[in-house]
């Protein structure tokens, strides 16, 4: 979690790793720019599911 914090952080996204529920949980803390922030983190190998609809 630390190294996507860092890797967000290359692009100024503000965000804080946290624990809920026992699980570590990055939360990013402004949602300005989505597609710059999922960009970043799918080039870091996270899966990230998005809205699907299926009609």
């Amino acid at each position: 979690m630390h190294q996507l914090q860092d890797a967000l952080a290359t692009i100024q996204v503000e965000c804080k790793v946290a624990e809920c529920e026992g699980t570590p949980c990055l939360f990013i803390i402004l949602h300005s720019d989505e597609s710059a922030n999922n960009c970043c983190l799918k080039n870091q190998g996270v899966a990230i599911a998005e809205t699907f609809n299926g009609h």
